[in-house]
């Protein structure tokens, strides 16, 4: 991947030197491991982010964790794995994988807020979920039921617009029927606010 255009040999020797000074950086010749061909980081010597978020992802998934751990975990994840390396197929499934972990995190831990009352909490959560795939319909849905419990009508009807505008220029259809749903409810609100008595 890093030498395609050179001779094995040529390639093979880059690779050592690069390994012999990215161990030097490292500050340990153990931090990068080597075993039948592959490379990998020593992770009892060298802390890696993506790594520390995955564990953690991980563990909440099964519920062992706490809300400070989820917490922490929400705050690993920065965005696309290597999103600067684009390119490069062979980080495609790490950076696949651990954007689904932070899928189903934010959408499990914004659940939570949302039953607990918490609902400025959970809308940021939603939110921050869009930010990493703005195709999740529950996410909308989230945010809009936590609009309408905050009395945010306007806000709410305004989640399910940017949806319908999305889901019709991307993928050609309408929102689902809860999402239209919840719509209908929040026209109904603002509209009961707005009428005389």
């Amino acid at each position: 991947a890093l030498w395609g255009d050179s001779e094995s040999d040529a390639a093979r020797e880059a690779l050592k030197i690069t390994l012999l000074r990215l161990r030097k950086l490292l500050g340990s010749p153990e931090a990068i491991e080597s075993q039948q061909g592959r490379l990998s980081l020593n992770a009892d010597l060298i802390w890696v982010d993506a790594l520390a978020f995955e564990v953690s992802a991980d563990r909440a998934a099964t519920g062992e964790v706490t809300d400070g751990a989820v917490n922490q975990a929400l705050t690993l994840y920065r965005g696309n794995f290597l999103a600067a390396e684009e390119d490069y197929p062979w980080a495609v499934l790490t950076r696949e994988r651990l954007r689904r972990k932070f899928i189903q995190l934010v959408g499990a831990h914004a659940q939570m807020l949302e039953r607990a009352g918490e609902h400025a909490a959970a809308a940021a959560l939603y939110a921050r979920g869009l930010d990493a795939d703005n195709l999740i319909e529950q996410f909308y849905q989230g945010l809009m039921r936590c609009h309408a419990a905050r009395g945010q009508h306007a806000e709410g009807m305004d989640v399910y617009r940017r949806l319908r505008q999305l889901l019709s220029v991307t993928l050609g259809v309408a929102p689902a029927a809860d999402s239209q749903a919840l719509f209908a409810t929040l026209q109904q609100r603002a509209g009961a606010l707005s009428s005389p008595s």
